[in-house]
This record gives structure tokens, sequence and C-alpha cells, in this order.
């Protein structure tokens, strides 16, 4: 529940973001999947609390496009490996012609790696991998209005690459879409190219500057908490109960 909540807040604040701002916006680039799955469970709390996440999405993806804003989402580190395990799959019916293949642990490495490592060795410093569409477990109602895709893209020249997602109408055509999340990948190029062992656009770098809780924050909120209840010291962990300090 308390994921539904923070992904709802964050929604809300972008809206708020396309409506109220006066200037012209081009890219809106929100931190993190969008991706969050139909709960199995028949706790109506939380199923209201997804059908009203849902509602938001849909609201933000609908005024982004009446105002030609483009929305993508950052996932930083990934650990999707659908690229992986579909060599995984093919390569077995390749050592007749790479018998080399039999050199190598090949099945070790490939189950051990994650897509984003794959497309590091792949694609080139400022190119994007081809565009996937994914299925996730949503309601009906959202599925039959939108596709879900995302796209790897190498933003430094020594890191591994951001995986982008996006949400297209079904009705839109393959090669506008294309050419959509090409200019999409040239906008964030750019942001994202200030030191060549870091990849991440600048924007998504200082909102998090911005949202981090400063350490003498957080004592504070404990100490006052500790306050307010009678047995403050099963708050902390024994090694800093410790009346020794090494």
């Amino acid at each position: 529940m308390g994921t539904l909540r923070r992904a709802i807040t964050e929604l809300q604040v972008a809206l708020q973001i396309l409506e109220l701002s006066e200037k012209k916006i081009d890219v809106l680039l929100l931190d993190g999947s969008p991706v969050i799955n139909k709960p199995l469970t028949s706790n109506q709390k939380i199923i209201n609390y997804y059908e009203t996440y849902l509602s938001i999405l849909q609201e933000l993806i609908f005024n982004a496009r009446k105002k030609t804003v483009k929305l993508a989402w950052i996932v930083k580190d990934s650990k999707m490996s659908l690229m992986t395990k579909f060599l995984g799959r093919i390569l077995p019916f390749m050592i007749d012609r790479m018998p080399e293949l039999l050199e190598l642990d090949y099945r070790n490495i490939i189950n051990n790696s994650r897509d984003m490592d794959l497309f590091y060795y792949l694609l080139d410093f400022q190119y994007r991998s081809m565009v996937l569409k994914l299925d996730f477990n949503v309601s009906q109602d959202f599925a039959k209005k939108f596709a879900f895709y995302n796209f790897y893209l190498k933003t430094a020249r020594f890191d591994i690459p951001l995986r982008v997602e996006i949400f297209q109408p079904l009705q839109k055509e393959t090669k506008e879409m294309i050419k959509e999340i090409n200019i999409l990948a040239e906008t964030i190029l750019p942001l994202s190219q200030y030191y060549k062992n870091y990849g991440i656009p600048a924007p998504i770098v200082e909102a998090d500057a911005r949202a981090k809780i400063k350490e003498t924050e957080v004592d504070a909120f404990f100490h006052l908490m500790r306050k307010r209840f009678p047995i403050p010291d099963l708050w902390l962990r024994r090694r800093e109960r410790s009346p020794w300090k090494f």
C-alpha cells in the first residue's frame, strides 16, 4: 500500500507540473518504472488505491499528449532479462554455426546477466536498442487504450544503458511511434552526458538531491519519536546501543 501511495503522489505532482507550468514543456521525465502489477488481494482498500493509480496515470498520459509533451520513465537499475532469456533459448541451436560457444560457459553467463549488461556491450555510445513491447498485468480497460514499450539508451561511454519506458496509444502507427521515440532519445542524450561513467539525466539527479532526506532531519525525527514512546532503546540495534564507541 505504501508503494501505491508514493506512486500516486508522484503522478499527482507530474500532473500539477503539466497543468500549472507557464513555460512550454517538451519532455517530462519521471524516475523509476510506472509498472505496478495488479495486486492479487481481496483487500478493497488496496484495490481502490490501485484503481486510483491507474486513473491518474491515464490522465497524465492523456494530458501529456494533449499538450504535446513527451512523457518517459527512466529506470536506473533494471533486473529485466527478457533479451538474455531469449538468447538462452536460441544459442543451443546455433552451436553448429558457432562451435566456439562450446568453449564458453555461455549458459552460466546468460543466466547471470541482465539486459542492461547485454546492451552495455552491444550498444555503441549514444545509440539505442530496438523498441520492445511488454505486457504487464493491469486492468482490461487500461490495456485496451495503451501499449507499454521500452528501449535501452547508452548515454555514457562507460556506464550501463538506461532503460526508458513509455506508453503509446494502441491505434498509433509504428512509423510515427518510432519517430517520436527517436526524438525522445535525442532529447535525453545531452541531458545525460555530464560524466563519462554516469549516464543519468541531470533533471533526475537534481530531483533525487531535492527529495533526499538529510541525516540530521532523520535524527531529529527519530529523537522526537523516542520522546513519545516509553521503550526508545528497542528502536536501536544492539550495536548502536553499545556504551563503548570504537
